[in-house]
């Protein structure tokens, strides 16, 4: 199963193309989500600090791939 990455965050067009820099709308996302969890400094509980980190980045794609869902969906209807 192929995952929506959301094609590019930053697109650069020229000569009519987008150019691709390097990073998607997914990982966008999940940056900014991860980011915004930090923040709020979340205790590790009985997680090693490995499975802690582990855990907040699959959280943070798991909800950059909503993000991403629902701007397709509300995309299309347009």
């Amino acid at each position: 199963m192929s995952i929506d990455d959301g094609g590019m965050a930053f697109p650069r067009i020229h000569d009519g193309l987008a150019k691709n820099e390097g990073m998607s709308l997914l990982d966008w996302f999940a940056g900014q989500a991860l980011a915004g969890m930090m923040a709020a400094r979340p205790k590790l509980g009985p997680l090693t600090e490995e499975e802690f980190d582990t855990s907040m980045a699959n959280i943070a794609y798991m909800l950059a791939g909503k993000m991403v869902a629902e701007k397709r969906r509300m995309e299309a209807q347009k």
